[in-house]
């Protein structure tokens, strides 16, 4: 009952539960030999949970993808990183630490919400950029489709990105009830446009944004299918967490819920606010910083503001007596942007790449049927990928897979909760179509060593990052041997001893049946692609059959590139690297 008071009352009181992040990361408590605020309402917490589980109750479900996040983003891997919730629950829960998604938005989104690889969606040529016209295919249906038809209450906060030129793509039109947020792929975190900065293609690190920039600038956050165009000067990592925790508060804890929590942190445009930004001074510089080191600090600040907003929802779902019969995952949807800051080590290369560090992310479990039995591990390092979450939410809740579900990803709730080692012994990570040049790669774990082949790796990287004028080098067949080798150091494609020779050639034929039975590519006129539909007369990222398109008038600010030598001047804490990188 103490616990569940103090929730009442920390739920929605921001301000004091900044000011326990602060304390708590300064230290003050550690001369004492004391606790801090922070860690003891977490002690609490957790003997709450702990004391409270109960599986008769309605099995809810919190799922958190944050954004671009890297490997070494996030407390328990970078000590100076402000992420005690996060920390608190991979401590308490099950740290996932072979979790593979894609290395892009869109298809890691795709695979999450319907179980599918990314080669069954047509999205395996990389993410939906702003104004085209692909979209997650009508006849998959999505977590939301499935839990809202066992009788759950389902929401979805934040980034959607997969598609949204017409109603029928929407969240709202595909399984969840309430969705608050943005259709694309990140928006400007105060004025909530889509972030596009505009200047010279020579100055833009995607030129397919400079050449459409003001084309395709437009405000993009709704609720419901209408604009939302109050709060214009809030953080919108903040409005996601109001509105999450909203939800929670006015939820009948009767009916199961499924939460979808997508915020875009720390995502560009690299913007915080000024509490969080103060509070991650003195990061950790990391390694491979391609810019400068205040970066490093802006992504703390991005998600640490993450951070909180997922405690509040942990507070809104105990004070609702709803947190010990919720289970919570939590994982990145690709790695980290090295131009922002962003620090994947101790894998190689980012986002956009198919090297561990665009597809190898931080991922942990925690609450209902992970608490109780020695056998349950507090660290896995058995391979999961980003399709097995929705097949093992079901497993959780007690839903039968439908048949039509013909899920690629695996029921991994039997052997989690139970101890037992998860089934998955490969990965078809990505088989791209031409238009990318084939780009591709496939994990296999052979007799306890875990090998990983690539075909043209950085593909995607390169037509991200680059500066008009480049051309791309093919980097043709890579193999290593990952259970030696993490960092992907050593290609063994040359190798010539006998057992390296057959895993290549089983790995390469592996993937080119990958490439032959894959659902053909969405991308049907080539790369960057086309870009033809703009936001609504009115200025709001709307469907073309909304009946708001023509009707509300969204505000949109005069696209403005900054002149890269002003950032930071004076500390300011509010600016952009690059315009907005919507992968």
């Amino acid at each position: 009952g103490d616990f569940v008071d103090t929730a009442e009352r920390l739920f929605n009181s921001q301000d004091e539960l900044v000011e326990m992040y602060r304390n708590h990361k300064q230290g003050n408590h550690l001369a004492k030999n004391e606790k801090s605020d922070l860690e003891n309402l977490f002690t609490d917490m957790h003997q709450y949970v702990t004391e409270n589980e109960n599986w008769k109750a309605p099995r809810n479900v919190l799922t958190i993808m944050t954004d671009d996040m890297g490997w070494s983003d996030i407390g328990f891997h970078d000590s100076t990183f402000v992420t005690p919730t996060s920390d608190f629950l991979a401590d308490k829960g099950t740290k996932l630490d072979s979790f593979y998604v894609q290395c892009t938005c869109s298809p890691t989104r795709a695979s999450a919400l319907t179980g599918r690889a990314v080669t069954e969606t047509g999205l395996q040529d990389g993410a939906i950029i702003p104004g085209e016209s692909r979209a997650l295919p009508a006849d998959l249906p999505t977590a939301g489709e499935y839990f809202k038809e066992e009788g759950y209450a389902t929401y979805l906060i934040g980034k959607w990105h997969l598609g949204g030129r017409f109603l029928s793509e929407t969240p709202n039109a595909r399984g969840y009830d309430y969705f608050f947020g943005l259709l694309n792929g990140a928006i400007d975190y105060y004025e909530k446009d889509i972030g596009l900065k505009c200047g010279s293609a020579e100055d833009n690190f995607m030129p397919v944004f400079a050449n459409n920039c003001e084309f395709i600038n437009g405000y993009d956050l709704q609720e419901n299918g209408v604009p939302y165009v109050e709060e214009t000067e809030k953080y919108v990592t903040d409005m996601f967490a109001d509105k999450a925790v909203d939800a929670i508060r006015s939820h009948d804890p009767s009916q199961p819920m499924l939460m979808t929590f997508h915020p875009t942190g720390p995502h560009t445009p690299m913007q915080t606010t000024p509490e969080m930004f103060d509070i991650c001074e003195g990061v950790s510089d990391g390694t491979d910083l391609m810019i400068q080191p205040h970066f490093r600090q802006q992504i703390c600040a991005m998600v640490a503001s993450v951070d909180l907003a997922m405690l509040r929802m942990l507070l809104a779902l105990a004070s609702k007596r709803m947190l010990a019969n919720t289970l919570i995952v939590f994982h990145s949807d690709n790695g980290g942007f090295q131009q922002a800051g962003s620090v994947n080590a101790p894998f190689r290369s980012q986002k956009g790449s198919m090297f561990e560090g665009g597809v190898h992310v931080p991922a942990f479990m925690f609450g209902n049927g992970l608490h109780f039995g020695s056998a349950i591990k507090p660290v896995r390092t058995d391979l999961m990928h980003v399709s097995d979450v929705l097949p093992t939410l079901l497993g959780y809740a007690g839903i039968a897979a439908p048949a039509r579900s013909n899920f690629d990803g695996y029921n991994n709730w039997p052997r989690l909760s139970a101890g037992l080692p998860l089934q998955r012994s490969h990965i078809p990570l990505n088989s791209a179509s031409e238009n990318v040049g084939y780009y591709s790669a496939y994990i296999q774990t052979i007799f306890g060593t875990t090998w990983k082949y690539l075909l043209n790796p950085s593909v995607i990287t390169f037509v991200a990052t680059s500066r008009l004028g480049e051309e791309y080098v093919p980097e043709g067949e890579m193999l290593f041997n990952l259970s030696e080798d993490p960092s992907e150091t050593n290609n063994l494609v040359e190798d010539t001893s006998l057992q390296t020779v057959a895993v290549l050639n089983l790995l390469r034929a592996r993937t080119m049946y990958l490439q032959k039975t894959s659902v053909p590519s969405q991308l049907t006129n080539g790369f960057p692609p086309e870009v033809n539909t703009p936001p609504s007369p009115l200025g709001c990222w709307l469907p073309l059959d909304s009946p708001y398109y023509g009707t509300v008038l969204c505000p949109v600010p005069t696209p403005v590139y900054p002149d890269m030598q002003t950032i930071f001047a004076d500390g300011e804490y509010n600016q952009y690297i690059t315009s907005n990188l919507d992968l």
